[in-house]
């Protein structure tokens, strides 16, 4: 009967050693399953393929023309006939693109903390108002002597013809300081228009109309009129120094 007793506690035991054994070969391949996935998920976190906007390698290829943050606007691509607007209001009553306000207040407001108080002084304008300020500058060339076809080619260097200017869609801002209230291109170079150059497309807006690219955007350099496009394109663009019209030929390539 001792005998019996003792081979029963030696089948036990070896039960049990051999559950143990299971249970720790189970254990270790768990804890390396468990290295596994978090080596995977840390991986995916790193690769490419989520790498954020900034670090991305991007291209006019990822860009689409039928972004409204992208619509050209300009001589050769006025406002298309059926074009609709909404406006919003800023802080301070002016109106624009009720889309852009958001952006547009935050820029607003992180200047200020930065001890800059920008000042928008030609939001919105209305195609009427477009056309008293274009004929009102062709009227003061030709009092100075000017023939009206050379005060109209001037005028349409500095103010853009009705009907093609981005002051009629919403999403263009004249901005300058009380410090430097002028549209000169000095502005270009007082703290403001630094301040600007420098955050801007931090809030989805570029210089459209920059130093040296007269030839391609067809106005001359406007170191005060910054135009929304959206934050991806705006640091595109502006990382690229290009113009809003070279982005569009990008997109024209992509998709021949």
């Amino acid at each position: 009967m001792k005998i019996k007793n003792e081979k029963n506690r030696n089948k036990t035991a070896n039960r049990e050693a051999v559950i143990t054994g299971i249970n720790n070969s189970f254990n270790s391949i768990l804890q390396k399953a468990v290295c596994c996935m978090a080596a995977l998920i840390l991986a995916m976190m790193i690769s490419p393929l989520n790498l954020s906007a900034e670090e991305k390698e991007i291209s006019g290829a990822d860009f689409s023309q039928d972004d409204w943050r992208l619509i050209l606007v300009n001589k050769q691509h006025p406002i298309p006939w059926d074009y609709e607007i909404k406006l919003g209001t800023i802080h301070n009553g002016q109106r624009v693109d009720e889309r852009i306000v958001t952006d547009l207040e935050h820029m607003l407001e992180a200047a200020k903390e930065d001890g800059i108080r920008l000042l928008v002084i030609s939001p919105y304008r209305s195609s009427e108002k477009q056309q008293e300020l274009f004929l009102q500058k062709v009227n003061r060339a030709m009092r100075k002597g000017e023939s009206f076809l050379s005060a109209y080619r001037d005028t349409a260097q500095a103010v853009t013809v009705p009907g093609s200017s981005e002051h009629e869609i919403g999403l263009a801002v004249d901005i300058t300081t009380k410090e430097h209230i002028t549209l000169d291109e000095e502005y270009a170079d007082s703290e403001g228009g630094r301040w600007l150059y420098e955050n801007c497309s931090d809030y989805g807006f570029i210089l459209r109309y920059p130093e040296g690219s007269e030839e391609i955007t067809g106005i001359e350099f406007e170191p005060w009129h910054f135009r929304y496009v959206g934050k991806e394109a705006a640091k595109y663009l502006m990382e690229n120094k290009l113009t809003l019209e070279q982005l569009w030929d990008e997109m024209r390539q992509a998709n021949e």
